[in-house]
């Protein structure tokens, strides 16, 4: 309500030493031009002269009416995209934005040929390569029920395309709708609606309800977020305190984690910038930290037998995985060859060993492998955590199926894997 949304200015301006401007986001797309009028006044009113700035996505259809709502309430910056790049869940276009700004009296200093330029560019990439434009959406209130960002929409849909399971995007969301209930009805920002969106999509692929839980998910019930927005349905909070995930969580675990800001510049390096320390913190968890000097230690010496797939050689591609906004790809880059003008890509079967060899402990969700924690030759029991997959900004623990050793290790930190993949083969041992 506006007393909430005055509260909340009112505490970004007691940081305004920090602040440029304060930007009203709505990822989701549930702004109505009502409900924008109401906002925006109410944060000018307690704003106290920081600059307001305006993004939305189209994903409801009703993104351009909001932008003019605000544009004639004294909003001067509003995020856009060019037109092959907009609408649909991304952003309203420029063109029509500065179409319509102008029609109701508006000038902007924004170089309209330039921005041609770029939007021809944009129509000719995706004409050559046969990739959809942004078109309008047309409403569904359906959108105003589950509240999924634009950007989590299109990352739903690829998970279930890697899956063969294209068909189920509704299922999924009506899904999102249960949880979200289930769990109190937390804002549907990040990263609570990666924790909606991931649980959510885990127990239509799955088929049983909180058979499993995404970390996050274990963390949110057992209070590691704070208190929730209203009340979580107590079968559902008995159901994943159950899961052994939580618990190893449960506990003083989250006493422990709580470091001053000192203990932390002293633990990920005292010579760090403000910045560079905040971006060590929070990626932390996918290797940003420095490592312990008992790691550090342990680490295997030159000789030993290596735990990870070789480096490529003269010649072979490198892999690299990029994250755009949420949204994984895997990119390969090819080194020149003297006296060619491209190399030669390696075949596929040179990724992946086919057949899969006996023991394969497969990905079962496509994702961005964060980490492998066995090595060759260790001994790991049925239940074991053997890998760390991150997929819409979620960590998806894969346990072993079965008590063995690690004789290989296909895959290494950082690439993407896909359903199927092989991770590592497990050698059955005698007990």
């Amino acid at each position: 309500d506006d007393a909430f949304w005055a509260r909340q200015t009112r505490k970004i301006v007691e940081a305004r030493d920090c602040v440029d401007a304060i930007m009203i986001e709505d990822a989701t797309g549930v702004l109505t031009p009502e409900l924008t009028r109401s906002l925006v006044a109410t944060v000018q009113a307690n704003c106290e002269g920081i600059p307001l700035e305006f993004h939305a996505h189209c994903t409801s259809g009703l993104a351009v009416p909001c932008y003019l709502e605000a544009i004639q309430l004294g909003v001067t910056t509003v995020h856009t995209a060019v037109a092959p790049l907009a609408n649909g869940s991304s952003l309203p276009s420029t063109e029509t934005i500065l179409r319509n700004a102008k029609r109701l009296g508006y000038a902007s200093n924004v170089d309209e040929d330039a921005l041609a330029a770029v939007s021809a560019h944009f129509q000719a990439v995706a004409e050559s390569e046969g990739l959809p434009v942004g078109a309008p959406a047309e409403y569904d209130v359906f959108l105003r029920e589950h509240q999924i960002p634009g950007g989590m929409i299109a990352n739903l849909r690829r998970q279930l395309s890697e899956l063969g399971m294209e068909e189920r995007l509704d299922e999924v969301l009506e899904e999102v709708v249960r949880v979200r209930r289930e769990l109190g009805y937390p804002v549907m920002a990040t990263p609570f609606s990666q924790i909606v969106a991931v649980q959510a999509l885990e127990n239509v692929v799955a088929g049983e309800r909180y058979a499993r839980a995404p970390n996050a998910v274990v963390k949110y019930v057992l209070g590691w977020y704070g208190e929730p927005a209203g009340p979580i349905d107590p079968d559902v909070a008995d159901r994943v305190t159950s899961l052994p995930e939580a618990k190893k969580l449960a506990g003083t675990e989250l006493e422990a984690s709580l470091k001053t800001l000192e203990e932390l510049r002293e633990e990920l390096g005292p010579e760090l910038s403000d910045d560079e320390l905040l971006v060590r913190i929070l990626v932390r968890g996918k290797g940003g930290g420095r490592p312990p000097e008992r790691e550090r230690a342990a680490a295997p010496a030159a000789s030993a037998a290596p735990a990870r797939a070789p480096l490529p050689l003269a010649g072979e591609p490198l892999a690299f995985t990029v994250d755009v906004d949420g949204e994984v790809f895997r990119v390969k880059v090819f080194p020149e060859q003297a006296g060619a003008e491209q190399a030669a890509p390696v075949p596929p079967t040179a990724e992946r060993p086919q057949p899969l060899p006996p023991g394969a402990v497969v990905a079962d969700a496509a994702g961005m492998l964060l980490s492998i924690k066995p090595s060759v030759g260790d001994v790991v029991h049925e239940g074991d955590v053997i890998a760390v997959v991150e997929a819409m900004k979620m960590m998806r623990e894969v346990r072993s199926p079965r008590s063995g050793v690690v004789s290989e290790i296909h895959v290494r930190d950082g690439e993407t894997v896909n359903p199927g993949d092989p991770l590592l083969v497990i050698e059955s041992h005698a007990a």
